[in-house]
């Protein structure tokens, strides 16, 4: 193997690693809800789960109608952060 291909190969590995470690030691801690925030959007979640329960949807509908539905619900809380929410949980 030629210098240039060694010192070629040991760059790009070098910038890939390097890379990798910026991008994810980024700022992964996304603004987290108050408890108030959190009970709202709670309480906003078990509201739109007994809704889905009671039209008996299948899993993937209920799924996408809780979704739907905590957000049109939310719309009134713009500082609520629904972006890590799991409604499943």
């Amino acid at each position: 193997m030629s210098q240039y291909v060694r010192a070629l190969s040991a760059g790009t590995i070098a910038t890939v690693l390097v890379g990798g470690m910026i991008f994810l030691s980024g700022p992964a801690e996304a603004a987290k809800n108050s408890k108030r925030e959190q009970a709202i959007l709670d309480h906003t979640a078990a509201q739109c789960t007994a809704r889905a329960e009671a039209r008996k949807l299948w899993l993937i509908h209920r799924k996408i109608f809780v979704w739907n539905c905590i957000r049109k619900d939310l719309k009134a809380h713009p500082e609520i952060d629904t972006s890590d929410f799991d409604p499943s949980r």
